[in-house]
């Protein structure tokens, strides 16, 4: 019972002052042509485009040089060219959210710490690992090439065993 002894009020559906169901339509939306809340800092930016998208791919791909394995035509495997893109996504999201921070400063209005800062750290991780996975560090450049050369190697020693089991079935045969 209230205070007037009257039973309490029931609202119907949506009719409660404090329930979300009374906003205008429309209202708390994000409006084409304003810049979403969601993407301020462009960390998270899933489709630039594919003029943005395949500049940073080439850019990479000429950083990359002689490790990017290449086709009969002188393009990238088709394997290889989805590991580019993906690489080139996160450098334009690198960019852009450095670009943010640069703007907009490291902390907020009220001196905390951004999560972008945070989010950047992460991305950037994530970024090196890929490019480490392709060999573009150098680190796995040296392991690249470590690994080739053990491969030569292992190759020569082979065919000197098989040169040496011929020699010695010559000299064994009458």
């Amino acid at each position: 019972m209230s205070d007037n002894g009257k039973p309490p009020e029931r609202y119907g559906r949506g009719q409660h002052p404090n329930s979300r169901a009374q906003l205008k339509p429309g209202a708390g939306r994000w409006k084409p042509g304003q810049p979403s809340p969601n993407l301020r800092s462009g960390l998270y930016s899933e489709n630039p485009g594919p003029l943005i998208l395949n500049g940073y791919a080439k850019e990479i791909e000429a950083a990359l040089g002689d490790v990017v394995p290449r086709g009969p035509d002188g393009e990238p495997l088709p394997q290889f060219a989805a590991a580019l893109q993906v690489v080139a996504l996160m450098a334009l999201q690198i960019e852009r959210c450095r670009n943010f921070l640069a703007g907009h400063g490291d902390t907020d209005e009220r001196g905390r710490w951004r999560p972008e800062n945070d989010a950047l750290d992460k991305k950037l991780a994530s970024y090196l690992n890929a490019l480490d996975r392709m060999g573009a560090t150098p680190a796995a450049y040296g392991r690249l090439g470590l690994n080739i050369a053990q491969v030569e190697d292992l190759a020569l020693r082979r065919a000197r065993d098989l040169e040496e089991a011929d020699r010695d079935l010559e000299e064994e045969s009458p």
